[in-house]
């Protein structure tokens, strides 16, 4: 069975290309600052929090009219400079944010018609979860579980004004005319479509930690969250 990536929402099967390999396993470093105090044996260690980029290789190979697709193919790669969603089908369950690191080294046979070479992607820590990318309707007292080991960062939508808890982070959004106002905790921004709502809000960004999160809300006519649920 033929695998290939998926970037930015192409797949590179387009152009012929297909991987061998998906290096999901490996896992990225935790930030922690090491520091030494006179006196005393050994390290203080001081969590920062969060985790280090990975890098992320896959080795690939393009079978057929390798010369001209592989044209197309850097010029597609090499075109994005920021983050972009990133998936294979070895793992259709899970995608990454990466971006394209280069240089894409290319040995390709004499005749020109096949090449193999690494596709080397330098990529946010998470690997999301695509089932956390399922809005859910809540009603108040509704609870989510979180079966992962990392607390994430949902995007909660709301109609009308209230207020809403998950676990004890407390939201309220006040004064709202707009149909529908997004409080996004992964980028800790509170808007509707392109407006900026954050005057309109109180509170918190909330979490959804590991294992069971109940929530409630109160004056608002409908809640829905995106979990945004990942692992590493």
């Amino acid at each position: 069975m033929k695998h290939w990536l998926i970037y930015d929402g192409k797949p590179l099967s387009d152009f012929g290309c297909y991987i061998t390999n998906a290096a999901q396993y490996n896992t990225p470093e935790r930030d922690v600052t090491m520091k030494s105090i006179p006196g005393r044996n050994g390290d203080l260690t001081i969590d920062n929090g969060r985790y280090e980029n990975i890098s992320v290789e896959y080795s690939a190979y393009i079978y057929e009219n390798a010369e001209e697709q592989m044209d197309w193919l850097n010029a597609f790669l090499m075109s994005h400079t920021s983050y972009e969603r990133l998936e294979d089908t070895v793992h259709p369950e899970v995608y990454r944010m990466g971006r394209i690191s280069g240089p894409i080294k290319h040995k390709t046979t004499n005749d020109a018609a096949m090449s193999s070479f690494t596709l080397e992607f330098d990529c946010k820590p998470q690997r999301f979860l695509k089932d956390g990318e399922l809005w859910r309707t809540v009603a108040s007292g509704t609870i989510l579980y979180n079966r992962t080991w990392f607390a994430a960062k949902p995007l909660i939508r709301v109609s009308g004004g209230g207020t809403v808890a998950i676990g004890d982070t407390v939201v309220t959004i006040s004064n709202n005319s707009y149909d529908s106002i997004d409080i996004d905790s992964e980028t800790m921004d509170c808007y509707s479509g392109s407006v900026n709502c954050n005057g309109l809000m109180t509170g918190d960004f909330p979490e959804l930690a590991v294992g069971e999160n109940r929530v409630t809300f109160s004056g608002f006519s409908s809640v829905k969250i995106k979990p945004n649920w990942w692992t590493l």
